[in-house]
């Protein structure tokens, strides 16, 4: 019933309902009066619509006018797709608790949303067409709006009357220009989910009303650090206070891996109740205050050297359940052992780098493992030792899905081909080989040279210029 679709490599995935079985839900909507689907397909519209989606053009619906405005003080749900021209006016959408913009390309303005601060009961907002620049001032009088996500619009700031809207549980934005104000984010006490942080305007009032929002169980400030000067000074403030909100609610953390490398340099770091941890941008080693966390459920970390010790701290790790490692540095080979991974069940390794570690698989290894995800060099993978028969994959007897992402960049056929070989080796070998589901996945074959001949001769060219460092 759900197909996977437009599947580039494993990270990417997004699902779909088959159309037989979309037209059965539509249908069954309309039976119920539960949604309106106005998608230039000719049907009837019911005399009261509740929750409304437009996903053509206006210009296919204007038919249906009267009928949708006749029926505007009943609507508690109005989404729009790909529909190109205005909607039908904003005003007297009384009743509208749910409000969904989201257009990749769209002749919308500013001007079409002037009137959102007549939505008395709305609860939720999302906007996603970078068509819209601006909030209106008027956003302040949403004394009931829950949920603010302004991802994928071309927002730089909010209007400083958004500091009214003392409800607010959950505010996204991801715009690189995005400037948090410190003072508006610290009159926002019910704050309980907030990304992704990356400029404040005041750094040192931020830091002083960050403590203050108790409630927050996920947060997201993955470049935060930049915004300062003084950064050996203001990430152990920073990190003090996360602490502190560690102690509360805080279940959720995507940093900035400097910053995260100072919080957990100590092993009886507190962090109680986080169960994701995402450590962005790469750090020297694993931090030893890992072993600390309990609870973490989900960690995904990028180190530039990765040894015995530092896989040893990983795996004092109780509840992890899934692990992203990328390494970009080091030499040599570890060993996962027996030891630890008891609960993991979802593993990405990822090698960056021609030096960066390899890996192999002990007997009795991450006995819960549902899904390991490799991701390669295939020219790099050949010079190493370890290559996919030689990593013991035949040990991890639970194992029902292989995931191998091979880069192809600046390899021959030839050794793709070897690495996928040595992949299918080890499956041979696997106990329960004929369930594993292998699947095989390549990037950057525009990048794969014809020949070594070829490559000995392009590598020459591009030795020693800015061509070449890129290239990498």
């Amino acid at each position: 019933m759900i197909q996977l679709l437009h599947a580039h490599s494993f990270e990417e995935k997004y699902c779909q309902v088959h159309d037989m079985v979309l037209d059965l839900i539509i249908s069954l909507s309309d039976e119920e009066n539960f949604a309106t689907v106005l998608n230039g397909v000719p049907n009837s519209l019911p005399s009261k619509i509740r929750r409304l989606s437009l996903q053509s053009s206006w210009f296919e619906q204007k038919g249906k006018i009267q009928a949708i405005t006749r029926s505007k003080l009943h609507v508690r749900s109005l989404n729009v797709f790909r529909v190109t021209k205005e909607i039908p006016p904003l005003v007297d959408f009384l009743s509208l608790r749910v409000f969904d913009i989201s257009m990749r390309h769209s002749s919308w303005k500013n001007k079409y949303i002037r009137n959102i601060g007549s939505f008395y009961e709305l609860r939720y907002l999302r906007i996603h067409t970078k068509a819209i620049t601006k909030l209106p001032e008027d956003i302040g009088k949403l004394q009931n709006l829950e949920t603010l996500d302004l991802r994928g619009t071309s927002i730089f700031k909010l209007p400083s009357t958004t500091a009214r809207l003392q409800k607010l549980v959950r505010l996204f934005v991801d715009c690189w220009q995005f400037v948090f104000s410190a003072d508006m984010l610290g009159s926002m006490r019910a704050l309980e989910e907030v990304s992704d942080i990356r400029k404040v305007d005041n750094p040192e009032k931020f830091l002083e009303e960050l403590r203050h929002l108790t409630k927050l169980r996920k947060i997201s400030m993955s470049l935060l650090w930049l915004c300062c000067k003084d950064f050996e000074c203001y990430r152990e403030r920073l990190g003090s206070y996360l602490n502190e909100l560690g102690k509360c609610n805080l279940r959720y953390l995507h940093i900035h891996g400097k910053i995260g490398k100072y919080m957990l340099r100590d092993t009886c770091c507190t962090f109680p109740y986080l169960q994701h941890l995402n450590l962005e941008r790469s750090i020297k080693r694993v931090p030893k205050g890992m072993a600390s966390l309990t609870n973490i459920l989900k960690l995904q970390i990028e180190v530039r050297q990765l040894d015995e010790e530092d896989l040893h701290v990983l795996m004092c790790m109780p509840s992890l359940a899934y692990l992203q490692l990328k390494v970009c540095g080091s030499t040599g080979v570890v060993t996962v052992s027996s030891d630890g991974f008891k609960l993991l069940e979802v593993f990405h390794y990822i090698i960056y780098l021609d030096e960066a570690t390899g890996i192999e698989f002990a007997a009795g290894a991450m006995p819960a493992l549902r899904r390991l995800h490799l991701y390669w060099s295939a020219c790099l993978v050949l010079s190493r030792s370890g290559d996919g028969a030689g990593m013991g994959i035949e040990h991890l007897s639970s194992l029902p899905l292989l995931e191998v992402e091979t880069n192809c960049c600046h390899a021959i056929p030839e050794e793709v081909e070897a690495v996928e070989g040595s992949i299918e080796k080890a499956i041979a070998l696997h106990p329960n080989r004929q369930t594993l589901q292998l699947r095989l996945c390549r990037t950057n074959e525009d990048k794969m040279f014809r020949d070594d001949k070829v490559r000995q001769k392009e590598l020459e060219r591009r030795k020693g210029t800015w061509e070449d460092v890129f290239y990498w």
